[in-house]
């Protein structure tokens, strides 16, 4: 005999709801529609919420609430983002005898001035032989909603160099992002640390280097000859 089980479908579903991206302090409310895929009942406190940057309203109907399969419960859901950057959530529903399901949340908050966001935060080159050389690079982003106006960096010193890192009074539109190149080219071997920091009104980024420099490794093929 064969028996198989299947991932059966879950007592309740609802599409996710993408709340785009919304001003910190500012909030955005959209609904949320949780439909029965069988006879259930959600009791009082069956729906809950997280993080804490998303909120529920009063569902209607009010819990407790006895649904027919097919039928639904729609729910207001307020995104309220205290710092920019994505941030997931979901409502969890759960149904009277165990059991539920989960409607998940996306929205992106944006800050009310210029934000200065570079990635990585640092870079490790590891081992590269002297006399060669190795670039890696960094993004550099303005997650905030006005211009941003770069200062004066403060650049690594040799075997390190930058290039295409935006000089003194250079702007970049508020959500547009660039990309700057950090080289290691070592002539003398040594272990060498340093720090790039990109200064602009929307804050100031530190990226830490890290690099060891030395000869190329030599196979060495012991004895020679085998008797």
């Amino acid at each position: 005999n064969v028996i198989g089980w299947g991932a059966g479908t879950a007592a309740v579903t609802g599409s996710a709801l993408d709340f785009g991206t919304v001003v910190v302090g500012q909030q955005k409310t959209l609904t949320a529609t949780i439909t029965a895929n069988q006879g259930l009942t959600i009791p009082a406190g069956g729906l809950t919420i997280s993080p804490a940057t998303y909120t529920l309203g009063a569902s209607t109907p009010a819990l407790p609430a006895t649904l027919a399969a097919g039928a639904s419960l729609t729910v207001p859901v307020t995104f309220n983002p205290t710092a920019s950057g994505s941030i997931s959530g979901a409502i969890n529903v759960a149904i009277q005898g165990g059991g539920g399901g989960t409607v998940s949340l996306t929205g992106v908050g944006q800050v009310n001035a210029a934000q200065l966001n570079v990635t990585p935060s640092s870079l490790n080159f590891g081992g590269v032989v002297t006399g060669t050389s190795k670039a890696l690079s960094i993004s550099i982003q303005n997650t905030g909603n006005q211009t941003l106006t770069f200062g004066t960096s403060t650049l690594p010193a040799a075997p390190y160099s930058v290039t295409g890192l935006p000089g003194n009074g250079a702007t970049l539109a508020a959500g547009a992002s660039t990309t700057a190149t950090v080289t290691f080219a070592p002539t003398a071997d040594g272990t060498y640390n340093a720090n790039l920091v990109v200064n602009s009104n929307g804050g100031n980024a530190t990226i830490a280097l890290a690099a060891q420099a030395g000869s190329a490794p030599v196979m060495v093929i012991s004895p020679m000859s085998i008797d």
